[in-house]
């Protein structure tokens, strides 16, 4: 009895100072690189050298943690491995397509044979460091509680992967909204999904959905040149994508999918949370012709409600329809209500509006030129959120 107890402290002993190790460790190369190495020491050494060998030491100490099993079956390793080949496959497509629809630009990498073998060799480092020490960390500590521990390690990874520089330039909510959407939403997505692959089959699958993006990012002569909404909505529909795939087939082929539907749901729910949150910050500042408005009235009650926020699209007076719920200005305010009727007035035509949740139709006609969009997409209960976007 008493060595069982003193058996059971030293595993909880031995599970602290491992952790607290990865912790220290990842938290101290991620203040060297940053403030030591790069800023003070510069050149070969402090840029390539010295980032390669502290990372290779914690790659070289990890491999000799413990050994530690994984969430997926190992008769379904292959199929991991096969999904996460596919998930970097996505990624790459998907990276094509934003640069078809925004244009390229030429790569800023170094394409020279010395340049890619140096860049090749410390991001080969890296990446194999941190996939080993995210995969030991989910699968010792969060094996059996995978909805709290894929979102935290996938948060404590996306932190540690932002440059300090990128963080200390942020001065206002713009930047900071831009920084957000193009660089924290699409790197959480993309570190989630690699947490959730390393949950189910360890190290590998992890690396092979990251490695094969980076390789073909730095030999490509030409990358997309895009404003920042769209890399916040490509860089994230990428790993969304995967992890649904993922997800999806992992649960069937495993014969898992009679879990419970809270852990489904669980799951699932944070990417439908990242999608409509990239479509908030990609609508937020009102670029292209589509934008987002708060419902502060209960007059559309009850297909829209109060604290709603509505999606519009600029429309001329010509697009409007019988039916369509429109945007315009009405005293001080702007308002959304449904178009009752279209006619002529003088010599132009003139819409008559009306709220759903209203017993008549509104005092005024709406003129051609107030005409300021069309309701296209309703977020329900989401204004807090718009709210705090839109606010100088």
């Amino acid at each position: 009895m008493v060595i069982n107890k003193i058996s059971v402290l030293k595993n909880k002993y031995n599970s602290c100072f491992y952790m607290v190790f990865l912790i220290f460790a990842l938290t101290t190369v991620y203040l060297l690189d940053n403030f030591v190495f790069g800023p003070i020491i510069g050149g070969f050494i402090g840029n390539y050298l010295l980032v390669f060998l502290i990372w290779a030491f914690l790659a070289l100490a990890t491999y000799f943690f413990p050994s530690v099993s994984t969430v997926g079956r190992l008769r379904h390793r292959e199929l991991i491995y096969l999904l996460a080949l596919i998930c970097a496959v996505i990624s790459i497509l998907v990276t094509a397509l934003q640069g078809f629809v925004v244009g390229f630009g030429k790569s800023p990498y170094d394409r020279s044979l010395i340049g890619i073998v140096i860049n090749f060799l410390t991001l080969g480092v890296v990446l194999v460091a941190t996939e080993l020490t995210r995969s030991w960390i989910i699968n010792r500590y969060f094996r059996n509680r995978l909805l709290v521990g894929i979102p935290v390690v996938a948060l404590f990874y996306t932190v540690i992967a932002i440059p300090f520089s990128q963080l200390a330039n942020i001065k206002t909510i713009k930047q900071a909204v831009e920084f957000f959407g193009s660089t924290f939403l699409p790197g959480f997505m993309e570190s989630f999904l690699t947490t959730y692959l390393a949950a189910l089959g360890g190290p590998m699958p992890a690396i092979i959905y990251q490695v094969i993006p980076v390789i073909a990012e730095r030999i490509s002569p030409i990358l997309p040149n895009s404003p920042w909404v769209m890399t916040a909505l490509f860089g994230t529909i990428a790993p969304v994508l995967g992890m649904i795939l993922v997800y999806e087939i992992y649960q069937y082929e495993s014969r898992q999918a009679r879990r419970t539907t809270a852990q489904e749901g669980g799951m699932l729910g944070w990417f439908t949370t990242a999608v409509a949150s990239v479509l908030l910050i990609w609508f937020a500042l009102g670029v292209f012709s589509i934008f987002p408005r708060v419902v502060i009235t209960g007059s559309m009650v009850p297909v829209i409600n109060i604290g709603d926020v509505v999606i519009i699209k600029e429309i001329s007076p010509e697009e409007v329809e019988l039916g369509d719920i429109i945007l315009f200005p009405m005293g001080n305010t702007q308002v959304v209500h449904r178009v009752i009727e279209i006619k002529e007035q003088g010599n132009q035509k003139v819409f008559i509006t009306k709220g759903d949740a209203n017993c008549v139709p509104d005092a005024d006609p709406v003129l051609p030129a107030n005409v300021m969009g069309e309701v296209i997409f309703i977020i329900p209960k989401a204004g807090w959120v718009a709210l705090l976007l839109k606010g100088d």
